[in-house]
């Protein structure tokens, strides 16, 4: 299954790395924070804090034509940032 993260601040890398950890599961991230991408992408999305995950199997990008079809999105953004988010993505679904 594929699946598409869009927004991966705090709770979106939650879900990206720990769904990223399963055999079954291709994880893509799509967030602005160009940044965060190229770090995603160049050393993985590490957590810590109760537990660790380090998940390297995650494909980040900040241009939302790079998404490759998906069957299942969660988005998590902030509140004011969905619409646009959305519609951006939606390609992708």
């Amino acid at each position: 299954m594929r699946i598409c993260i869009v927004g991966c601040g705090a709770v979106g890398s939650l879900f990206a790395a720990n769904l990223a950890s399963l055999d079954d599961v291709e994880v893509w991230a799509y967030d602005l924070a160009r940044e965060h991408v190229d770090a995603i992408n160049e050393r993985g999305l590490r957590l810590t804090g109760a537990g660790e995950v380090h998940a390297t199997r995650v494909r980040a990008t900040s241009d939302a034509a790079e998404l490759p079809a998906c069957e299942l999105g969660i988005v998590a953004t902030k509140a004011m940032h969905t619409e646009a988010a959305i519609a951006a993505t939606a390609r992708a679904f």
